[in-house]
């Protein structure tokens, strides 16, 4: 079947009985540069439940607005190559086209991705799609595209919402070089992608990177990762059974690190951390077991604060000599930290405050000579009222 003109395609599909027909193949031509919306054309709630090859669209270079064009087409196999260059908005484009195969290539000027190629489970390739310097909205743009194996070295400079973008790609493997620079969120960003082992060189945005990595049952190491613009990292780390290794954070402009990590139980070292003074690190490292310090923490302030950040680590048995010239608060660093084998050298500003820095509480138990004596019990149980913390 060809037709040639946009206003006569939109008037053959929708007469009446239109769903009735059975097109395989479609070729559409000559289409006017007056006209500029090809948006629900070929969508199945408009009869297209059994095209499956779309052999040619020419003359597509005026087109800006293909929203949901291909909506729900569950047939379509194969959609040939097409002139994509001026295509603004792919809102469900290709939304529920499961057996789709291929993807046009080009999309150099695509503004609105929301649900661009939802569930298009058989996609393998996106590695000719150039919309990196123009999206703005990736909203579920490849969730559930479960034979994606490879996300191409993308940045995405004017990316704001990236929340789910490849939520469920259960086959991608290895990520590196893929940056968020002024992404709003990166929540639920890579959630379930349980085949990636390996992440190296990811920028997340500047707000949030709540749920960022998400049950993700086979990561385990990241390298430079680059959160320095992140306010909330609140959960960005959760449920990660395997993850072992993170070799920095940066927490420059953080100001809720809070649980930070959740159901991580094989991060044993902590991170290279940098700090300023607006970082708050309470909390950080709670849920985690580290049996070792980070080796070198960067403050890159005056004023910061230390305060609490090993709070708790009752297994923390290795700490490195820390020099500190820029902070003021080593309060609470350590306490409760139960099993430290040795006090290292630390070096810091005079004023510093070291409130309760080693401070941990006592458990005792009367026992016979030479034990503790009961007649002591009372007495120190009376102390301990006057002792902050638990004991």
């Amino acid at each position: 079947m060809a037709l040639d003109n946009l206003s006569v395609i939109r008037n053959f599909f929708n007469t009446s009985g239109f769903n009735r027909y059975n097109i395989y193949s479609l070729t559409i031509s000559n289409i006017n540069e007056e006209s500029y919306d090809m948006s629900n054309m070929l969508a199945s709630s408009i009869g297209f439940y059994n095209l499956r090859y779309v052999n040619s669209l020419e003359d597509t270079q005026y087109i800006t607005n293909m929203s949901h064009m291909f909506n729900g087409s569950r047939n379509l196999i194969h959609v040939a190559d097409f002139n994509t260059q001026n295509v603004i908005n792919g809102w469900n484009m290709f939304y529920l086209c499961s057996n789709l195969l291929n993807l046009p290539s080009g999309f150099e000027n695509l503004v609105e991705g929301y649900q661009f190629a939802y569930q298009c489970s058989n996609i393998t390739d996106i590695s000719h799609l150039n919309f990196q310097n123009s999206l703005q909205n990736a909203y579920q743009m490849f969730i559930y595209c479960n034979n994606l194996k490879q996300i191409p070295e993308w940045t995405f400079p004017n990316l704001k919402n990236p929340l789910y973008m490849f939520w469920q790609c259960v086959n991608l493997q290895n990520i590196k070089n893929l940056h968020f620079p002024v992404a709003n969120t990166t929540q639920y960003l890579l959630g379930y992608c349980n085949n990636i082992f390996s992440i190296d060189n990811l920028t997340l945005g500047n707000v949030s990177g709540y749920y960022t990595f998400y049950y993700m049952g086979n990561l385990q190491s990241i390298t430079n990762l680059h959160t320095g613009n992140l306010q909330n990292t609140q959960a960005t780390f959760y449920q990660l059974p395997n993850l072992n290794y993170i070799d920095q954070l940066n927490f420059a402009n953080a100001t809720r690190t809070i649980s930070t990590f959740g159901g991580v139980p094989k991060l044993q070292q902590a991170p290279n951390l940098i700090i300023s003074n607006k970082t708050n690190l309470q909390g950080v490292f709670a849920g985690l077991s580290l049996t070792n310090a980070a080796p070198w923490i960067n403050c890159i302030d005056n004023n910061c604060s230390l305060a609490n950040v090993y709070n708790n680590q009752a297994q923390l048995k290795n700490i490195p000599d820390y020099t500190f010239t820029n902070v003021t608060n080593l309060s609470w660093m350590f306490y409760n930290c139960r099993n430290l084998i040795n006090i290292p050298n630390f070096h810091f500003v005079e004023d510093c405050d070291t409130t309760n820095m080693f401070a941990f509480g006592a458990n005792i138990k009367t026992l016979p000579y030479p034990g503790f004596p009961t007649d002591m019990q009372s007495i120190f149980g009376a102390l301990l009222t006057t002792a902050k913390g638990t004991s």
